[in-house]
């Protein structure tokens, strides 16, 4: 008897251990540098879930989730067409994500408006193409004829519609090559920098 409320007992610790272990979230930081996207390839593929380029012979697939476009000097390109792999991109993409603004340290959890992005309305963009002003992700400084990157904002992406979806948070950080402090309108474009967080937990 004694040895059957031992063993019960034994049962019981390990029943009470087991249901207030918390179920930490897998997270992975990572940030990605001098990656030149050549006016030869036009577009470089991106993948968060596997943390590499893809073949651009996949760009009907489902393996990529950022579209980082090849931006020519000097002005020359009036757009930055950074897309994401969504419905309205790719006929089987599943990706909706939405803009912060906030900081990329100040985005905790995946709070706020989710979109698919839109190649044909600029205005439902996750990234606006257009390269307006401070109030935009992307834009241009005019003083130093450069573009730079909005540091108060940040890329909030849902990678799929399972029921454990992969969240991503992203910042680019620069365009230019060497990723300099102070570009300058000579230095070269189409280099990003960029780093991002992702998540199957709760928060970033």
């Amino acid at each position: 008897m004694k040895s059957l409320l031992l063993i019960l007992s034994v049962l019981f610790a390990v029943f009470c251990i087991s249901c207030t272990e918390t179920i930490v979230p897998e997270v992975t930081e990572k940030t990605v540098t001098n990656e030149n996207v050549s006016e030869n390839e036009q577009y470089r593929y991106y993948s968060f879930e596997t943390d590499q380029f893809i073949l651009a012979s996949e760009a009907t697939s489902t393996k990529w989730d950022m579209r980082l476009p090849a931006i020519q000097q000097l002005g020359k390109s009036r757009t930055i067409d950074i897309v994401f792999n969504s419905s309205n991109v790719n006929s089987i993409g599943e990706i909706v994500g939405g803009m912060r603004n906030q900081p990329y340290s100040f985005v905790k959890d995946f709070d706020g408006i989710f979109n698919p992005d839109n190649l044909l309305d600029t205005s439902k963009r996750i990234i606006n193409p257009y390269v307006l002003g401070s109030t935009e992700n992307l834009y241009f400084q005019y003083s130093q004829t450069i573009v730079i990157p909005n540091p108060n904002k940040t890329v909030v992406l849902k990678l799929s519609n399972s029921t454990t979806p992969t969240w991503v948070k992203l910042q680019i950080l620069s365009l230019y090559k060497n990723n300099p402090i102070a570009p300058v309108f000579t230095d070269s474009l189409s280099f990003y920098t960029f780093r991002y967080t992702k998540t199957k937990g709760s928060k970033f």
